[in-house]
């Protein structure tokens, strides 16, 4: 039976959990997952699947050239979970797809593997919203805080271009919020073109971390696992890839998003931070 593949670096624990049902998508360990640095090469068909969309919509309040995230002070105030309210609201999700020119080649599968993460949300009942961004040489906020019982939370459009601003979409996404987030970024590369350094965004991911947001980094191939290994080791980290052994991506985020919908129903149960993590990676079912 296929499942999750969670790489972990040494400083960080994986777990093996057993499934309870033939569907339950299961998280198993590779501490091998992460394999010797590609060439910058690797990233070039970025720019070869450039499909010459334009670098910045000057009529859309949605899509935004990636420097805009320069607007957005790195010490600003991050919405936090308060961990003694007996009532307090779940998480809700941020997913943040990569959508450069590399991403072409896997065709529909985001998007289905994004619905699919929202019907695991919609089947849960919780009363949690989502907000989805796409990201590329531009963020594209595709809808913001929607509850996730509406009929249009979805996405239909997905055309991959240009390169890699992944920290600065990270960053955008965490200071500009309202609510505490599951995030959950998608990508198969490593950022080409941020302003926002490495050490920044790990030390804004690390302050979010603290303040109870929970972050999944999954790698739609082995070398976006590079990327993962530079981020915090509070970071939950999955590859998906059939063509390279891993499950699929639609079976990764269906898991992931039936983890983030136990981690929201224990909140409220008096469980310890420790057994709200391992809910995350329980079997789905």
């Amino acid at each position: 039976m296929s499942g999750l593949q969670q790489s972990s670096t040494s400083n960080s624990k994986s777990n093996k959990m057993n499934s309870t049902s033939m569907n339950s998508p299961v998280v198993t360990p590779d501490e091998n997952i992460i394999p010797p640095r590609p060439s910058k090469m690797a990233r070039a068909v970025s720019v070869m699947c450039d499909k010459n969309v334009p670098p910045f919509d000057e009529k859309s309040d949605t899509i935004k050239h990636h420097r805009v995230v320069d607007e957005y002070n790195l010490t600003n105030t991050i919405p936090m979970v308060n961990l003694l309210d007996p009532e307090r609201k779940p998480l809700d999700s941020t997913i943040i797809l990569d959508e450069t020119g590399s991403m072409e080649m896997m065709g529909k599968e985001p998007m289905d593997a994004v619905n699919a993460y929202i019907k695991e949300q919609k089947e849960s009942g919780l009363d949690v919203s989502l907000t989805l961004i796409k990201f590329n040489s531009l963020i594209n906020v595709v809808y913001e805080d929607k509850p996730i019982s509406s009929d249009d939370v979805n996405i239909k459009n997905y055309n991959p271009n240009n390169m890699t601003a992944l920290n600065d979409a990270i960053r955008y996404a965490i200071l500009t919020a309202k609510t505490p987030r599951a995030v959950i970024i998608v990508t198969d590369g490593e950022d080409n073109l941020s302003i926002t350094t490495q050490v920044e965004i790990n030390t804004l991911i690390e302050r979010a971390t603290a303040l109870g947001w929970v972050f999944t980094f999954i790698g739609c191939n082995y070398e976006a696992m590079h990327q993962a290994s530079m981020m915090p080791p509070s970071m939950h980290r999955y590859t998906s890839n059939e063509s390279q052994g891993a499950p699929s991506l639609l079976h990764t985020m269906r898991g992931i998003s039936g983890g983030i919908c136990r981690y929201n129903a224990m909140a409220n149960t008096g469980a310890t931070q420790d057994e709200l993590n391992e809910a995350l990676t329980q079997p789905l079912f």
